[in-house]
């Protein structure tokens, strides 16, 4: 019972926590792995304070003291590793999917995002979760996120809390939205040397509509 009410405390904690959507089957994997830590490091701990008792020889009656010390420091290293593993869950299936270390690579991708919303935008609902984005688009999770946190950003797309898991939405009109502050963040930051090419290249005048992919 002690160790199903941990787990349980610590997958919701890492589901309701973080400031973006968990998977409770991810926030349940982190969960068990930091429970299962818990019971190791008290047993570790147990074993080494009567293998070791330096603690009470040096310290006496504030023996206490550095042991709980100790443990607070076991304790937080557990729920931080459970943490990283509910946050790297959906990047385990990674293999195959699109490289981002390419140059422009992130401009593409969000350009790939804002066709995707564009054609669900007049379906039930109006948008996408980022699960469904990344399974689409064949991306890792947490390269897409940046990209829709930069999106937002520009206030070209939005995101609904009121459903779970929270949608993304299509808020501009790529007809009448420059594209130029897409470019500038994503493709070709402004500077003197980059001007002469951003003007001949007619950036300031392109929408969003002239560089999205005909779909």
């Amino acid at each position: 019972m002690e160790f199903g009410l941990l787990a349980g405390g610590l997958a919701a904690m890492f589901h309701y926590v973080p400031n973006t959507h968990v998977r409770w089957r991810h926030a349940i994997a982190g969960a068990v792995f930091a429970a299962v830590g818990f019971e190791l490091a008290k047993r570790l701990l147990a074993w080494y304070l009567a293998q070791v008792p330096t603690y009470s020889v040096l310290y006496g009656a504030f023996a206490t003291v550095p042991i709980f010390l100790v443990w607070i420091y076991l304790g937080w290293v557990t729920v931080l590793l459970g943490a990283v593993i509910a946050a790297y869950a959906p990047s385990l299936n990674s293999l195959g999917k699109r490289d981002l270390g390419q140059p422009g690579a992130a401009f593409a991708l969000a350009l790939a995002v804002l066709v995707q919303l564009q054609q669900v935008r007049r379906l039930a609902g109006g948008g996408m979760p980022a699960a469904d984005l990344s399974q689409t688009l064949n991306v890792d999770p947490l390269h897409l996120e940046p990209v829709l946190s930069q999106l937002m950003t520009l206030q070209w797309v939005g995101r609904l809390d009121e459903a779970d898991p929270p949608r993304y939405v299509l808020l501009c009109e790529p007809a009448t939205t420059l594209a130029q502050p897409l470019l500038s963040a994503l493709l070709l930051a402004p500077s003197p040397f980059t001007l002469p090419l951003g003007q001949r290249a007619g950036f300031d005048l392109m929408s969003l509509q002239d560089i999205l992919p005909n779909h």
